[in-house]
């Protein structure tokens, strides 16, 4: 699905008939132009970038300008501008300055009543050409550009009955652009396949809808070659028309639109990466929105508001947000409306609440402490500055927390959750998610499914909770809590906390004075560098103290305590006959002879065991009588 929203509108002139945008003044932000009929003027509105757009500057065109179109004619840098002038029979061509203000009009006569015009490089020369399409002698006028914004006299080709609308392409992959008129009294368009040298062949002819107003070119069945699409007053449809890559095209596809449609436009609009099509209906007062399929087809439409009478339609990302925003020019209302892509969201600098819908959404939320709402679908979430909510909801979303203490909900799906700067909550939910706090006293909460949680800097707390996890502590003081499941802790630097619970888990303290608990289940606590404290708990553990002076209590079960050389001076809290210690990794004793002859004692009542290397192991309250080889692994 496509959403947008309530149409924002702006002030142009005398019932503008077009509008065309581009980066007029060089700021890096998009503009818009509109062509006003009944006072020869064109409305130039310089855009911020986010949506908004500074009041009108007007420039004098010619008579009754039914269409404007935007290019560099003179190979400056800065974008200019062209009208066609029905009345007058000309075109206006208005230099631009990079700033927004162009030079006085300069005119060039075409054919009878010029309804649009389009731009392109006919002859292969490197300078812009234009193509008038001439409604009362059905021609277009073809005009070669000279690189410096002259052109040469019209060139003048035959068409069909009333061309209302021209588009450029290559529709037959030669290398040459082509062109394409929709002849409104004929019901046809016309196909004229480029020479490459400004010269075209006699028309082809296909047949669309009742009263084709407009035509554009893309390719909608992904076959790498040029269709066409023609909007379709009379009939209230549009008719596709797929191309062969030869300049021929397959018979007409209709689609239902809306009243008088009088304008379509081509773009991607809600990220699937197929070509979308969008309406201006004239008598309805709306634009029609008709997702395609990748394949040539295309959906019902779906209507949203805009002013009285569209005449023209146009996509663009207005607002930055790597969406597709529609304009149209509004006949009766003097104004352009704007509706702004709900795909990709942009909040302000105040707090904004920006809520996804359906499609694959990027929303952002920059400054302010804000909420962003996913909904269905995978989506991206930016907090960005200030503390932000930030909620998944379904799909398998990207939330990323930004600077401030920001919550982090990923919701059902696969989720990755990064919280970023300053302290934040990240609660995993449904799914197999990844949490990374980031920098900061974070908590992380996996949630239901196997997840990587990763603390990452300062001091976290981290709770696997339901399914296999693996929990990182990172840098930092952290406590990581398994939960239910078999997993993985691993405590990392600093002195941590590592609490197993449910399942078979592995915990490893890391660098640092670390406190493992194993809980329910068959677990191994290591416990790396520093003085750990280790408690196996429930179940028949494997405990291994590592370096450094360790305290071990098995619990319940028959537990195994495994040393090395060099791990430092150790006790074993609770040793029960039934249980093991695996000496393997010690290279000072050899075999129980060797251990019961050189390497143990009994100190106020304790079995002590020494490989005289810088390894101790006490057995706390435990008579070395007691013991047996039966207790020892070599």
């Amino acid at each position: 699905m496509a959403t947008f929203q309530e149409a924002a509108n702006f002030d142009v002139g005398d019932r503008p008939e077009s509008v065309a945008i581009g980066d007029l003044n060089g700021d890096g932000n998009l503009d818009l132009v509109t062509s006003n009929q009944n006072d020869g003027t064109v409305s130039v509105l310089l855009g911020d970038g986010r949506g908004g757009f500074a009041p009108q500057s007007t420039f004098t065109v010619g008579d009754d300008p039914e269409d404007v179109a935007i290019g560099d004619f003179n190979g400056d840098g800065n974008l200019d501008l062209v009208t066609s002038n029905e009345s007058d029979d000309t075109v206006s061509v208005l230099l631009g300055d990079g700033s927004g203000g162009f030079a006085p009009q300069s005119t060039f006569a075409v054919g009878d009543s010029p309804e649009s015009v389009a731009i392109g490089d006919l002859d292969g020369d490197g300078n812009l050409d234009l193509v008038a399409a001439n409604e009362d002698d059905d021609t277009v006028s073809v005009l070669l550009g000279d690189g410096n914004g002259g052109f040469a006299p019209q060139l003048t080709f035959a068409v069909g009955d009333e061309p209302e609308s021209v588009a450029i392409g290559d529709l037959d992959g030669d290398g040459n652009l082509d062109l394409v008129a929709a002849n409104e009294d004929d019901d046809t368009v016309s196909v004229l396949l480029g020479d490459g040298n400004g010269g075209f062949a006699p028309q082809l002819t296909f047949a669309v809808g009742d009263e084709p107003e407009t035509v554009a070119i893309g390719d909608f069945d992904g076959d790498g070659n040029l269709d066409l699409v023609t909007a379709n007053e009379t009939s209230a449809d549009v008719s596709v028309l797929l191309g062969d890559g030869n300049g021929g095209f397959s018979p007409q596809s209709t689609f239902a639109a809306g009243g008088s449609v009088f304008s379509v436009t081509v773009g991607d609009l809600n990220g699937d990466g197929n070509l979308d099509l969008a309406t201006a209906n004239l008598v309805d007062e709306n634009v029609s929105v008709l997702l395609g399929d990748g394949n040539g087809g295309f959906g019902a439409p779906s209507t949203f508001a805009v002013g009285n009478e569209p005449f023209s339609i146009v996509a663009e990302d207005l607002d930055r947000d790597g969406d597709l925003d529609l304009v149209t020019a509004n006949d009766i209302d003097d104004n352009v409306s704007i509706l702004f892509n709900d795909l990709n969201i942009r909040g302000d600098e105040g707090n904004d609440n920006l809520v996804g819908n359906g499609d694959d959404n990027e929303l952002s939320g920059e400054n302010g402490n804000d909420t962003l709402e996913g909904g269905a679908g995978n989506d991206t979430l930016n907090g960005q500055g200030n503390s932000d909510e930030l909620f998944g909801q379904s799909g398998n979303d990207l939330l990323n927390g930004g600077n401030g203490n920001d919550l982090l909900e990923g919701g059902n799906g696969n989720d990755t959750l990064n919280g970023q700067g300053n302290s934040d909550e990240l609660f995993g939910q449904g799914g197999n998610d990844l949490l990374n706090g980031g920098t900061g006293n974070d908590t992380l909460i996996g949630g239901t499914g196997s997840d990587t949680l990763n603390g990452q800097g300062n001091s976290d707390e981290i709770l696997g909770q339901g399914g296999n996890d693996l929990l990182n502590g990172g840098v930092g003081n952290d406590t990581l809590i398994g939960g239910a499941g078999s997993d993985i802790l691993n405590g990392q630097d600093n002195s941590d906390e590592l609490l197993g619970q449910g399942g078979n888990d592995l915990l490893n303290g890391g660098n640092g004075n670390d406190t493992l608990i194993g809980g329910a289940g068959r677990d191994t606590l290591i416990g790396g560098a520093g003085r750990d404290v280790l408690f196996g708990s429930a179940g028949n553990d494997i405990l291994v103290g590592g370096a450094g002076d360790d305290e071990l209590t098995g619990g319940g079960g028959n537990d195994t305590f495994i040393f090395e050389d060099n791990n430092g001076a150790n006790i074993i809290l609770d040793f029960a006959s039934a249980e093991v210690i695996d000496l393997a990794g010690i290279s000072g004793i050899s075999d129980a002879a060797d251990l019961f002859n050189n390497h143990i004692t009994s100190v106020g009542g304790n079995a002590v065991i020494n490989d005289l290397a810088g390894t101790t192991i006490t057995l706390d309250s435990f008579d070395v009588n007691d013991l047996s080889a039966d207790n020892f692994v070599f």
